[in-house]
């Protein structure tokens, strides 16, 4: 509903600013700015409230697959962005093929608006990284009550995957959101392991 208040303001803000400057035009024209300011902050406090009672993603880094293209010896960094969170990791492939990651956990808070940007990098030198690929994924598949196992095709070709396992923390019980509100109607069993939809593959380095 706010959405919809918003989207009308806007367009009467438009039509009034196309219009002949007349004194109604403006007077008009004000009316019109200052509900689409009303409907934005209301809708942002909203969104706010609402995210306070979306639990937590709590992430595990479970490496990445490469087939042929991981290699011993190899060092590759992870750059994972969700709104202003940022999670950094750097990795190596070591001779027996196992990897070692300096951070293998983390916690994202739910956001409604934002997409799950991953970047991979290839550490050659210090003057010489290499872009694998860089995807935005939704996270709506992540909101399950069962942990999960999450692949992410970070090339075009799908030949490189980084793999995560997605546990998603809900609200408390003691919490009115749980009790009283239809949000969280979408708690239904789903499967453990799932790709995780991909909006955008592969940027060009220095796109993230």
């Amino acid at each position: 509903m706010q959405r919809r208040l918003r989207d009308g303001a806007s367009k009467m803000v438009a039509a009034f600013n196309s219009a002949t400057g007349s004194k109604e035009a403006r007077e008009s024209l004000n009316e019109a700015n200052r509900g689409y300011r009303e409907y934005t902050e209301h809708m942002c406090s909203l969104e706010s409230e609402l995210e306070n009672q979306m639990g937590e993603f709590h992430i595990k880094m479970k490496g990445l697959v490469g087939y042929a293209r991981l290699c011993a010896g190899d060092q590759y960094e992870v750059l994972m962005r969700y709104g202003r969170q940022r999670w950094r990791m750097k990795g190596r492939v070591e001779v027996s093929s196992k990897q070692v990651w300096d951070s293998e956990d983390n916690v994202f808070l739910p956001l409604i608006t934002e997409l799950l940007s991953i970047k991979v990098t290839e550490l050659k030198s210090l003057a010489n990284h290499v872009v694998v690929g860089s995807v935005s994924c939704e996270t709506l598949d992540l909101f399950c009550p069962l942990p999960q196992t999450v692949a992410v095709d970070i090339n075009d070709l799908g030949t490189v995957k980084l793999n995560l396992e997605v546990n998603w923390r809900s609200v408390s019980p003691q919490s009115s959101l749980f009790t009283t509100s239809p949000c969280l109607t979408f708690l239904n069993p789903c499967s453990t392991f799932i790709y995780l939809p991909i909006l955008l593959v592969i940027a060009k380095p220095g796109h993230l």
